[in-house]
């Protein structure tokens, strides 16, 4: 992506190898981007969050992908409120991080260490090293750094500068606990947070590994690889 000319620009589809695992494998491409959207805009090249029905490119503008066309433009636009501030411009919901652009989106369950666990939802600015606590009702909590995320200091360890994005999938047969990968492109590196049952699934429990080699995730195409 992080090129000037869209000839350049590059994406593949992956899934994962087998479910329980972080493993991944190819199933489709390298394709140009352009294969994605014939008019993809050549200033993107960098994308943050995605927001369901598009991705967010900064506070204020994303883009739309519908039947191989791409549609950028304000958020308001997209979310079907011209003339309005997107929410990432907006004090109320994004708090200390209006302006800024987020960079993932997820729910983890995060044990509250009496047997159960609480839900959060929060949008990540990895660059600033913090995140905004979000509701469904999508009225943002507060903002606080990443690293009080978790219980005690188990989310310190990590150096969240670098992080650039978060996905996330069903890591059992029932849907209902998840795995979390986040990536560090510069230092080719990832991270997974391992949601799984504890004493005998009266509670939840989160596995936090080490980094690992991103050698390991699947096998990258040519091009793709240690900067």
């Amino acid at each position: 992506m992080n090129h000037d000319e869209n000839k350049d620009k590059k994406y593949f589809i992956a899934e994962l190898m087998y479910q329980g695992s972080d493993t991944m494998k190819i199933i489709d491409g390298p394709f140009p981007i352009t294969k994605l959207a014939s008019n993809w805009p050549s200033q993107v090249k960098d994308i943050g969050m995605d927001n369901n029905s598009y991705w967010i490119v900064s506070a204020s503008m994303g883009i739309k992908i519908t039947s191989g066309i791409a549609q950028y433009d304000s958020i308001s636009i997209l979310d079907g409120n011209p003339g309005t501030l997107s929410l990432f411009e907006d004090p109320s919901f994004a708090r200390s991080m209006v302006g800024k652009t987020p960079q993932g989106f997820t729910l983890i369950q995060v044990p509250s260490g009496v047997g159960g666990s609480t839900p959060m939802y929060p949008i990540f600015y990895f660059k600033e090293g913090y995140y905004v606590d979000k509701p469904y009702s999508w009225s943002a909590i507060e903002s606080a750094p990443i690293a009080s995320l978790l219980p005690g200091s188990a989310a310190a360890k990590y150096d969240w500068a670098n992080i650039d994005n978060v996905i996330s999938f069903a890591n059992d047969a029932t849907g209902n606990f998840r795995t979390h990968l986040f990536f560090d492109f510069k230092n080719w590196r990832y991270f997974s947070w391992e949601e799984s049952c504890a004493v005998g699934c009266t509670e939840r429990k989160l596995t936090l590994s080490e980094y690992k080699s991103l050698d390991g995730l699947l096998k990258w195409p040519e091009g793709w690889g240690k900067p």
